[in-house]
C-alpha cells in the first residue's frame, strides 16, 4: 500500500475499555493505546516508528510491542507486552474524518497526557509524570487548548493539542 504523503487521519477502535488513536503520514505512525477513565488507568503505551508499506510491529520503551497494518483507510492491530494489563488486546478501526474525535496530547514539566476522543465524544486518557509515575486521571476538553491535572498539587496547566501528523511523544 502507498500513502504518497498524505495524512491518513485519526483511527481508532475499542477492544474492551482500552482504545487505541493511530496518526500516520507515508510511512510514519504514532499510535497511542489507553484505557484510562475517571478512576482507573491499566495500559498506557505510546508507539512511533516506521511502517513497511502499511505494515510493521513497533516495540516501546517499555518492552509492549504493536502489531499494526493499515490499508484503504482501516487498519488491524495487536498490543501485547508484560506492562499491557490483562493483554493481549486485537484492534480493527476506521479513518475518523470528522468531529472532535481524535488523539489529544500534551507535554510539560515532565509530565506526558494522551487522550483519545472518540465520535460520540466518550474518551480514554491521563497524564503521567515520566519521573514518579504519578498519574492524573483528568478528562479533556477537545475544543480548548489546555487542562488543568487538578488532581495533583499546584496542578499544572498543561497544553494540549489535536495530533494530526506522527510525532514522536517521549
Amino acid at each position: 500500500m502507498q500513502h504518497r504523503g498524505r495524512h491518513r487521519g485519526h483511527l481508532r477502535r475499542p477492544a474492551e475499555d482500552v482504545r487505541i488513536a493511530v496518526v500516520a503520514a507515508d510511512d510514519l505512525v504514532t499510535v497511542f493505546a489507553c484505557d484510562g477513565s475517571y478512576d482507573y488507568l491499566g495500559v498506557r503505551a505510546w508507539f512511533h516508528g516506521p511502517l513497511d508499506d502499511g505494515a510493521g510491529t513497533l516495540t516501546n520503551a517499555d518492552g509492549a510491542t504493536l502489531e499494526l497494518d493499515i490499508e484503504g483507510g482501516k487498519f488491524s492491530a495487536e498490543l501485547r507486552g508484560e506492562g499491557v494489563t490483562n493483554g493481549p488486546y486485537e484492534f480493527t478501526g476506521a479513518q475518523v474524518e470528522s468531529g472532535q474525535a481524535g488523539l489529544y496530547w500534551g507535554q510539560i514539566d515532565g509530565w506526558v497526557g494522551g487522550w483519545i476522543v472518540d465520535e460520540a465524544g466518550d474518551q480514554r486518557g491521563a497524564a503521567i509524570k515520566r519521573s514518579t509515575d504519578d498519574v492524573s486521571l483528568v478528562v479533556i476538553d477537545p475544543s480548548r487548548t489546555e487542562v488543568v491535572l487538578e488532581d495533583q498539587v499546584d496542578g499544572p496547566v498543561m497544553p494540549i493539542a489535536r495530533m494530526t501528523a506522527p510525532t514522536k511523544v517521549e
